[in-house]
């Protein structure tokens, strides 16, 4: 998520850029980067991306950007991989 948010904000600085990870290193590197560099666009929500839009659900999003989501590739965690036809559904809802 880090880089990717940093330079996604730093080439939008008109618009708010929301971050969501679940693991604190990755809030923490982004934080870290955004003060350094005085970054001040980036919204972030530290938990899972399912628990955001459950949350925000009125919120609409320009655009939405999904980087390096668990693959689960075991047929038994279907229920824990993100890109199922209902998360789909939410994420359709909000753009």
């Amino acid at each position: 998520m880090g880089q990717n948010l940093i330079e996604l904000a730093q080439k939008n600085s008109d618009k708010y850029i929301v971050g969501v990870d679940p693991f604190m290193n990755g809030i923490a590197s982004v934080i870290n980067t955004s003060v350094e560099k005085n970054i001040k666009n980036i919204l972030l929500f530290p938990h899972p991306v399912q628990t955001f839009f459950e949350k925000f659900e009125k919120i609409i999003f320009e655009k939405v950007f999904m980087l390096f989501p668990d693959p689960w590739p075991k047929k038994k965690h279907h229920k824990r991989r993100l890109f199922r036809t209902e998360f789909v559904k939410t994420i359709l809802k909000n753009i």
